[in-house]
């Protein structure tokens, strides 16, 4: 029962920090400019950890503004995303380099947050299963 409970929390904690990171993106989002801005490179990397392959995306863009033009690694970012593609970004206006894809990040955290549910739903599930099976009150 206690095992239940602890993976309940944990889904807990996860979908809590989405929320958070969710929230801080919004912030973001009303303190920083929006701009276009183009890929100029997008390609996958694969690196292998203890045997394992893991790749991740490699995004840089371009985009203009009244102090000059910029070219960045962005951070958020998709595979779906190709070289030539626009999309809006948001640039901290006291440090221009430091930028945001808001929508991507928007979408990272919602999937975040719909993992710990699904998590805490399945938690209960097999919870209430187990409890079942081995013919233990369900309270």
């Amino acid at each position: 029962m206690v095992v239940f409970i602890v993976l309940s929390v944990v889904g807990l904690l996860v979908v809590t920090g989405g929320y958070a990171g969710l929230a801080y993106t919004n912030k973001i989002s009303r303190k920083y400019i929006p701009v276009k801005a183009k890929v100029v490179y997008a390609k996958r990397h694969k690196s292998t950890y203890k045997g394992r392959a893991r790749y991740y995306y490699e995004v840089r863009v371009t985009y203009r503004i009244k102090t000059g033009s910029y070219e960045t690694v962005l951070d958020s970012s998709s595979p779906s995303m190709k070289m030539g593609d626009y999309l809006t970004i948001h640039y901290n206006p006291d440090k221009p380099d430091d930028i945001v894809a808001i929508k991507v990040a928007k979408g990272q955290w919602k999937t975040v947050i719909r993992m710990g549910f699904i998590f805490i739903i399945s938690s209960c599930a097999l919870g209430y299963f187990v409890l079942n099976y081995l013919g233990l009150p369900i309270r």
